[in-house]
């Protein structure tokens, strides 16, 4: 653990922090975590940043890391950071694991995403004769319901779904929409499976 003796740091932010990584790492014993901290994470990294760093061909450091300046920003602590669904340090924290169980499954995930989601589209849909340009589009609008709508200007990012995915299921359980469901259980069958 590093960081966590730094000056200002609120409370509520590091509370919901720290309990995301419990539940996940209770949850997902694949999870291999080495260091657990807050310090100074770029613009570009967001709330939380999980990080497998190599060091040399033998060891890698895996890290979870709360920014810093987000967590000494005041904030409301709700006292449920477990349930509550809208984006914060928590939500964030889940993301990343996300990410950290991928990485379990040696990115496995991440490769059969898209084709997993358009499997389970097309189970779906009703038989309808339609165009190929309609079911695409329907695939699509169905998919970026994950994510929260919105489409990254490149196409499909698998690595941004995962973790939405990974989040939702562990937020929402049984709620979690079909999209997560079929992503989250993708997560667990590649990070399970035997070396």
């Amino acid at each position: 653990m590093a960081g966590f003796d730094t000056p200002g740091l609120q409370v509520s932010a590091v509370r919901e922090f720290v309990a995301a990584v419990d539940r996940v790492l209770t949850d997902y014993s694949v999870i291999a975590l080495d260091i657990v901290a807050v310090a100074a994470l770029g613009a570009e990294s967001g709330l939380v940043r999980w990080s497998a760093e190599s060091h040399d061909s033998r060891s890698a450091a895996r890290s979870i890391t709360l920014d810093k300046r987000s967590a000494q920003e005041p904030r409301e602590d709700t006292g449920a950071a477990e349930t509550d669904a809208e984006p914060g340090i928590y939500a964030a924290t889940l993301c990343e694991f996300g990410r950290a169980l991928d990485g379990a499954g040696g990115g496995l995930a991440r490769r059969q995403a898209q084709r997993v989601l358009i499997a389970e589209y097309l189970r779906r849909e009703p038989a309808q004769p339609r165009t190929l340009a309609e079911v695409v589009r329907g695939y699509r609008h169905w998919r970026a319901e994950l994510t929260g709508g919105a489409a990254a200007p490149s196409g499909f990012d698998a690595s941004r779904a995962l973790g939405a995915a990974f989040a939702e299921v562990v937020l929402r359980g049984n709620e979690a929409g079909v999209q997560a469901k079929t992503l989250h259980a993708l997560l667990v069958a590649a990070a399970s499976r035997p070396g």
